[in-house]
């Protein structure tokens, strides 16, 4: 499920009747929004917030039946739910204790996923500051400064950025 919520259809290979929202089950989320007649209908899967879940099954039962009156079969399709926001997991600074001949520092920022963005002032610390982050696909354009010394650079990284 690529954002909360999707679109689902459903295609039997003849018509039916009988089928309802209640024949579908869909774990992490909700249905709504069913429609539908003959050989198609559609329902709008609405995923749980802040849901990681690799391994789901929608399943449609077998309410339902044929113009000859012969029952449905169960079907299922899988899929994946990523509703949970990225977060920084750790932030390490190689160096606690800058000073005039020495101001920077390695500075490690691990995050719980990769590949979304980071956006501008964002404090660290309460002397550094990140002024202005853009994260895309593993790259970091990163300008940090300290007491008026300004450095700028970029890395690639996966999950964890290394800013020196």
């Amino acid at each position: 499920v690529a954002g909360p919520s999707s679109l689902v259809t459903i295609t039997f290979s003849e018509a039916v009747t009988g089928f309802t929202v209640g024949d579908i089950s869909a774990p992490n989320g909700a249905l709504s929004t069913f429609d539908g007649t003959g050989t198609t209908y559609t329902v709008t899967f609405t995923a749980t917030a802040a849901t990681e879940a690799a391994s789901n099954s929608f399943q449609v039962g077998s309410g339902y039946v044929d113009a000859a009156g012969n029952s449905g079969s169960v079907g299922s399709t899988a899929y994946s739910i990523d509703t949970k926001a990225p977060s920084v997991a750790s932030i390490v600074f190689a160096d606690n204790s800058l000073t005039v001949g020495e101001p920077s520092s390695l500075v490690t920022i691990t995050f719980s996923e990769a590949d979304y963005r980071l956006h501008c002032r964002r404090h660290f610390r309460s002397q550094w500051r990140a002024q202005c982050f853009r994260w895309h696909r593993y790259y970091l354009h990163r300008h940090l400064y300290r007491h008026g010394q300004y450095r700028s650079g970029q890395q690639q990284l996966p999950s964890r950025l290394r800013l020196r």
